[in-house]
């Protein structure tokens, strides 16, 4: 799926929720039994403050029984609480509600990988993610009785286009498609409207990058992987919204802090 090329813009960040960027890796069973005391001196001066506990996680198969299993979760957070990086013996992965830019995103996630590496040396990567979680705030925008259908291009508002019912009885719309967007690079993408009891219905778009094979367990290997899905966020982002929309986030962006994605 060639998606057309976007020029980048600077954007306010309300829109932009939550960035996650993820690296799997086999099991590591030392990260099970032992305390990840090591990992946590390379990374506190950025994520001081650490949160511990354990996971059940149900693994579904038709063929079988469902099976729980119970695994360790560190968090360690930075000082605000915005960001945080989680490692268990499956993954590691770097959350924030504060993106300030890809070029200062990478940097960060390349030190975890580093450090995960040169605590645990993971055999290989199985998985490699980065996902942008967008919501979007009519009001916030100035945008407040705007449809839905003036904001989103119609392959993703749908039904919010047609007019048929008043979007104050609509109680659920959502969606989600899985695409290959090249050979090494795919997206799911969900959206919907996220209805707020007692506030104003939101707009949700969430494109989760990834691709799921086997490559060398090295920092500029999952880099690489990164830069990859990077190159196509700005475009599938730009894909999804109208020049109205796009305008309001640009008009936003220039009485306040501007982000790229």
């Amino acid at each position: 799926m060639p998606l057309p090329q976007a020029k980048r813009v600077f954007l306010r960040d309300h829109s932009l929720q939550e960035v996650v960027s993820q690296v799997r890796f086999p099991t590591l069973l030392e990260i099970e039994s032992e305390l990840p005391v090591r990992f946590q001196k390379l990374i506190q001066q950025d994520y001081p403050l650490l949160s511990a506990g354990k996971v059940l996680e149900l693994t579904v198969d038709s063929q079988k029984a469902p099976v729980t299993r119970e695994t360790r979760q560190f968090e360690f957070s930075s000082r605000d609480k915005r960001s945080k990086a989680v490692l268990t013996s499956e993954f590691l992965a770097l959350t924030t509600a504060h993106y300030d830019g890809w070029e200062n995103f990478k940097p960060r996630m390349a030190a975890l990988i580093a450090a995960t590496i040169e605590c645990y040396q993971p055999a290989l990567f199985t998985r490699v993610g980065l996902r942008y979680r967008n919501v979007f705030s009519r009001d916030k925008l100035g945008l407040s009785g705007v449809p839905w259908g003036e904001l989103l291009e119609p392959h993703v508002a749908g039904m919010l286009t047609q007019g048929v019912f008043e979007e104050a009885n609509i109680t659920g719309c959502s969606a989600n498609f899985g695409v290959n967007i090249s050979e090494s690079v795919k997206v799911q993408i969900n959206h919907g409207l996220l209805i707020n009891q007692g506030s104003p219905a939101e707009y949700v778009i969430d494109n989760d990058f990834y691709f799921d094979k086997e490559i060398e367990a090295s920092a500029d290997a999952a880099l690489a992987a990164l830069d990859g899905f990077h190159a196509h966020s700005n475009n599938l982002f730009h894909w999804c919204i109208t020049d109205r929309l796009r305008d309001a986030l640009a008009g936003a962006a220039a009485n306040g802090e501007r982000i790229q994605q």
